[in-house]
């Protein structure tokens, strides 16, 4: 099959979803050209697949590490005059080249080339169970739920089917809809799965004094920082710049994980068993969501600050308060057979 792959690059979340599947599918034959659709990804991800094409489309933007709606849809709408051509070409490359399948990953520009061209479309991401009621809904947050379940179907206004990964243990489908168990990622073989002696921290948009400040307050606990992309220890925290091969094995080897709500790094604490707190970002729905779901399943503990209460009372708690070691990642050489069987 030739696949269209969009994959949203606000964060890395989506790319590193992406690479576990896209890897997959690649191994079973199949030929694959990305669009990374948002802001410039990380070069690691260019490696994904023989060709890719980058939209600078739809990008978040945050301050303060919060959310910021009108600084968002105004950088948004900045770059949208730039994407109309390469949308067109991508069109007409879809129907000159016959590609069987257009796969969006929350990749707005993506789902409606596939729309315009008629080719199936697949929605694959974590976004769409906050829509699905297959999956644990936070209560109250009615205008939040109002405007996700608008920005999910602007996003992706028709799909052929919808593939949401979720913290469950098993497949749950309706229609048109699947919740499908986390996946295992291949790349984990890798690394030796260890308790050691730090915590790793990543939380993003967060003043770096402010972080070091609260830091000073465990000055028995050793702490690794991603985020900032610098490379500087002093005392018990060290930051470390960018590296996806450097951030596993600091991941593997830590004590627990202290992170903002956002899907990825929360599954793959999950996968390797570590114990975890999160910070969801301020204004982030599907944030809100993923710490109240993890919560509710005691795969983590959550605050809304990133503070020293809230470190103290993560750090104190004793083993076998977290359930990770029972959600095991399913292989993702079934995930495919499942993907196809969906897709005919």
């Amino acid at each position: 099959m030739k696949i269209l792959y969009g994959i949203n690059t606000n964060g890395q979340g989506h790319i590193n979803r992406s690479r576990t599947i896209m890897k997959q599918l690649i191994e079973e034959g199949h030929d694959i050209h990305i669009v990374f659709d948002g802001p410039k990804p990380p070069r690691y991800a260019y490696s994904m697949a023989k060709t890719y094409t980058w939209i600078n489309g739809f990008e978040l933007v945050y301050q303060e590490h919060q959310l910021t709606f009108f600084s968002t849809i105004s950088k948004s709408f900045m770059n949208s005059r730039y994407i109309a051509r390469i949308i067109i070409d991508l069109v007409r490359r879809l129907k000159r080249e016959k590609f069987d399948l257009v796969i969006s990953d929350f990749a707005p520009l993506v789902s409606y080339v596939g729309m315009v061209s008629e080719v199936p479309l697949l929605s694959l991401d974590h976004q769409h169970s906050v829509r699905s009621n297959l999956s644990l809904t936070i209560p109250g947050y009615s205008l939040n739920h109002f405007i996700m379940d608008l920005t999910l179907k602007v996003t992706v206004p028709i799909a052929d089917h919808y593939i949401a990964i979720d913290y469950v243990k098993e497949l749950r489908n309706e229609r048109i809809w699947t919740i499908y168990p986390l996946l295992w990622k291949e790349e984990f073989d890798d690394y030796d799965i260890y308790p050691g002696d730090h915590y790793v921290i990543y939380v993003k948009r967060l003043r770096e004094k402010y972080l070091r400040r609260v830091l000073k307050n465990f000055p028995d606990d050793n702490f690794i920082v991603y985020g900032y992309n610098k490379s500087e220890k002093i005392g018990n925290v060290e930051l470390k710049p960018t590296s996806r091969s450097g951030f596993l094995m600091d991941f593997t080897s830590s004590k627990g994980i202290i992170s903002n709500a956002g899907f990825s790094v929360t599954w793959e604490a999950i996968l390797v068993d570590k114990p975890l707190h999160v910070i969801p970002i301020k204004n982030q729905f599907e944030q809100a969501t993923n710490a109240y779901r993890l919560e509710k399943l005691k795969l983590a503990t959550t605050s809304e600050e990133f503070s020293v209460g809230a470190l103290q009372n993560f750090l104190g708690k004793p083993d076998g308060y977290f359930r990770t070691a029972e959600y095991r990642g399913t292989p993702v050489s079934d995930f495919t057979r499942y993907l196809y069987s969906v897709m005919g």
